[in-house]
């Protein structure tokens, strides 16, 4: 998302009724390259979406809210254009120090 697009693709494996293992890679009715990446005659090209100006997510990556009017707030611009979201923050240690998850309601 940070790139201004998101890429999306899913890999759906069963079982059939001989208990044989099928599988099938999600296809973009919309790129006409039809990339053939398993070989198996059917195209596997992942969908792009690409995201509306504005939606562009972008984080500053330092907070420290000790008052000194520098990174005392965490801002992540664009995120007002999904319905829904969830943040977890990380410190340097790897141990999770904040979360919360945003649902948008639309009537």
């Amino acid at each position: 998302m940070a790139n201004g697009s998101v890429i999306n693709e899913a890999i759906v494996t069963a079982t059939d009724t001989n208990d044989t293992s099928v599988s099938d890679t999600s296809d973009d009715p919309n790129d006409l390259n039809n990339i053939d990446a398993d070989d198996d005659g059917d195209p596997d090209d992942p969908t792009v979406i690409e995201l509306p100006d504005g939606c562009k997510i972008i984080v500053n990556n330092g907070v420290s809210p000790n008052g000194d009017g520098i990174n005392d707030y965490l801002h992540i611009y664009g995120l007002g254009c999904y319905s829904s979201n969830e943040i977890e923050i990380f410190n340097r240690w790897g141990v999770k120090v904040f979360e919360t998850k945003i649902m948008k309601i639309q009537i």
